[in-house]
């Protein structure tokens, strides 16, 4: 065996090991970006879920107001002697819950907006993140096979 056989044993070794290191670190790229992908997505998810529970606070917030100031008008309308029952007391008193209801589903419709957008991200950020896995595995195949090309085409030379 000699010194050109041993030299081209280290260089094909030294090969194999790079190869095999680059395709590793491709994979472990692509996993690590999944995961953070994944945990971005998480927190959309969170996000989307806390802005509807904000708003469910918020419209049942704004309908006890609501009932509050009906009761006060009705207050003062009888504070008054007005009838309350017929006129323009009662047509008050229901615009005002006309009014309380169209606040009470914009505060709902627009946290549905919001939530929509945030549950969208964490979607696309699932898919990143499952695009990042699938390249870095591939990324490794074809750092893999272009190892072993280069080590066929070393031993080519010696034989």
């Amino acid at each position: 065996m000699g010194i050109e056989t041993v030299l081209l044993g280290g260089a094909m070794l030294a090969t194999g090991i790079g190869a095999k290191k680059s395709a590793d670190a491709q994979k472990e790229a692509g996993a690590t970006n999944q995961s953070i992908n994944e945990f971005n997505a998480r927190i959309d998810d969170q996000n989307a879920a806390l802005v509807r529970e904000q708003a469910r606070t918020d419209e049942a917030t704004l309908r006890r107001n609501a009932e509050s100031f009906k009761g006060k008008q009705r207050a003062g309308f009888a504070a008054s002697g007005v009838d309350i029952g017929v006129g323009t007391p009662l047509l008050v008193i229901a615009d005002t819950a006309r009014q309380a209801e169209i606040e009470a589903m914009t505060v709902r419709n627009r946290a549905e907006i919001e939530a929509t957008g945030h549950t969208a991200s964490a979607q696309s950020k699932r898919f990143a993140g499952d695009r990042a896995l699938a390249s870095g595995k591939a990324g490794a195949s074809s750092t893999i096979l272009s190892g072993a090309g280069r080590l066929l085409q070393m031993g080519s030379g010696f034989f």
